[in-house]
C-alpha cells in the first residue's frame, strides 16, 4: 500500500490536496520501501498500549512514526500519510492492534 501510493506521487499522479482539480507535481527522488520487521515490532510494542500519544523516540530510535487512531470511518488522510511521503524513508513496519473503543495504528519509518 505505502508503495502504490509513493508511485502515483512520484509520477506525479496523484492529486494536489490544494488544488483537487491538478494533480501534484511529481517527486525529484523518492525510494521504493521495503518492510522492516524490527520497525514492525516497536509498531506493535507501541500500539499495544493504546498510548494515544507518539511513542518518545528515545523508545525508538532512528525512527520516525505515524499513529493513527480510528473511532470512526471518517479519517484525515494528509495527516495520515506523511511520512509515507518523506522521500528519503525507506523501510517501514505497522501494526494495528483494537483497543478499548478504537482501532489503534502505528507505522515506524527510517531512512537507509
Amino acid at each position: 500500500m505505502h508503495n502504490n501510493f509513493r508511485s502515483l506521487v512520484a509520477t506525479g499522479r496523484a492529486r494536489n490536496g490544494e488544488y483537487p482539480n491538478e494533480n501534484a507535481p511529481p517527486a525529484s527522488r523518492m525510494d521504493l520501501m521495503e518492510y522492516d520487521c524490527q520497525a514492525e515490532q516497536l509498531a506493535l510494542f507501541h500500539a499495544a498500549s493504546c498510548d494515544r500519544r507518539e511513542l518518545s523516540p528515545f523508545a525508538r530510535p532512528g525512527y520516525s512514526e505515524n499513529i493513527h487512531i480510528l473511532e470512526t470511518t471518517a479519517t484525515d488522510l494528509l495527516g495520515a500519510i506523511q511520512n509515507v511521503l518523506w522521500g528519503s524513508n525507506r523501510f517501514v513496519g505497522c501494526a494495528t492492534v483494537l483497543c478499548r473503543g478504537f482501532y489503534f495504528t502505528s507505522c515506524m519509518y527510517r531512512d537507509p
